[in-house]
């Protein structure tokens, strides 16, 4: 069996027996689902008994998403309500729940810091790490019990600067991080937050460091690999060569300096008259060195 449960000018619901437990109040007015009237939850005769002071079944501490308020803090706190509601993104928001049943949640770590909650008196819902009940729960030196209410349900961006001046409102401190002063006119104008800021540690940043810092290893290699040594390199040291190694200035330095380079026909090495030419092309008969591709 459910029951609607009307409260704030809201119609909540339908809840079962076992989730009313601990957050109903005996003055809420509900209705069985299908009904036709409001009644107080203490006339009705299948909650009443949820007003007793005997101890809970074991029944209600396997309930639903409205878990039992004594199970979780040790005493009833009916003034707390079922106000709460959590969005778990990309999932639609959901609720709404009551505070024991958002510490339970906690204690079974469904909750993570970076999911939002509402108080049903917010503009909008925030990271549950920003919230009062979350920094509560976090600190072990401090029990989410015995905050005050009206501390919990306060909209987090106000909690900071209003009650202990401890910082700014985070608006108000990234608005003076991303703007200075413009003497001439007066205006403000934005300044771009460095890209530290935003940086994540992705694969694809990751791989992007690596191939700007192999960047100067690769051109290196290129270099060793295919500018030295090459005709490439000959010409631009000592020009064109040709055949006359002897009249020609830049054809001799290249003959001296590595002979293979030489503008010899590679099947008639020493033609030149160069005297390390002339090695070379002995050698190349003779099977000592590798013969010159054409």
């Amino acid at each position: 069996m459910q029951w609607y449960l009307y409260r704030n000018g809201e119609t909540l619901g339908p809840y079962d027996k076992e989730s009313l437990r601990g957050s109903i109040q005996p003055e809420d007015l509900v209705t069985p689902v299908g009904g036709t009237e409001w009644v107080k939850a203490e006339d009705d005769a299948e909650l009443k008994d949820l007003f007793s002071t005997e101890a809970p079944s074991p029944a209600a501490h396997a309930a639903g998403t409205v878990t039992d308020l004594q199970e979780v803090t040790g005493k009833s706190q009916p003034d707390l309500g079922i106000e709460w509601y959590i969005q778990r993104r990309p999932k639609p928001e959901q609720g709404p729940f009551a505070l024991q049943a958002l510490l339970r949640m906690l204690d079974r770590k469904e909750i993570k810091p970076t999911d939002l909650l509402r108080h049903q008196t917010w503009p909008k819902a925030v990271p549950f790490s920003s919230t009062r009940l979350f920094k509560a729960w976090k600190n072990p030196a401090e029990d989410p019990r015995q905050v005050p209410r009206e501390d919990l349900v306060e909209f987090p961006e106000s909690t900071v600067s209003e009650r202990t001046g401890a910082e700014p409102k985070k608006a108000e401190r990234e608005k003076s991080q991303t703007e200075e002063k413009d003497g001439r006119k007066g205006w403000r104008k934005k300044i771009p937050r460095p890209l530290a800021a935003d940086w994540e540690w992705t694969p694809r940043n990751i791989a992007i460091i690596v191939v700007i810092a192999l960047l100067p290893v690769a051109g290196v290699l290129i270099r060793n690999n295919l500018y030295y040594g090459s005709d490439l390199e000959f010409r631009m040291k000592y020009g064109t060569c040709s055949a006359d190694c002897r009249s020609d200035e830049a054809s001799r330095k290249i003959c001296t300096t590595k002979p293979r380079k030489c503008c010899c026909p590679p099947n008639n090495k020493g033609l030149c008259g160069m005297r390390g030419c002339e090695i070379l092309g002995k050698m190349i008969k003779s099977g000592h060195a590798k013969p010159i591709k054409e």
